[in-house]
């Protein structure tokens, strides 16, 4: 029974971070400098590490860490499926400002594609 259990427990998780993925949006837009993005430890094809790897790296307090470098949060966007936003902008960002602009561009095409997908899921369901 363990192993169904554990089965069972596993999917639940795994339903309830794709239900949370694909009700909330967040969206970062930093500028700064970071080195060894690379992560050629995991596999013989070296691949792109993922943002949240990436801040998990810079926020540990290891010397000699896998990641070295220094983020600075432009701004930030945090909206959940009942629309509750939490935005942030960075000292000094305009709303004429290149990083701003392209803040704003990032958040409607995140809108936009959940929405697609949440729509796609729910022809699927209704089929």
């Amino acid at each position: 029974m363990g192993k169904i259990d554990d089965f069972f427990n596993k999917m639940a998780d795994s339903l309830k971070s794709t239900g949370q993925d694909l009700t909330t949006i967040d969206v970062i837009t930093a500028t700064g400098s970071l080195s060894q993005l690379i992560d050629s430890e995991s596999s013989k094809t070296p691949s792109v590490k993922k943002i949240t790897d990436i801040l998990k790296d810079l926020s540990a307090e290891t010397d000699g860490g896998p990641l070295k470098g220094e983020l600075k949060i432009v701004c930030l966007t945090h909206i959940d499926f009942d629309q509750d936003t939490v935005q942030y902008v960075g000292e000094g960002v305009t709303s004429s400002s290149d990083l701003y602009l392209l803040h704003q561009k990032s958040v409607e095409t995140a809108i936009k594609t959940r929405n697609e997908m949440i729509n796609f899921i729910a022809a699927f369901l209704t089929k």
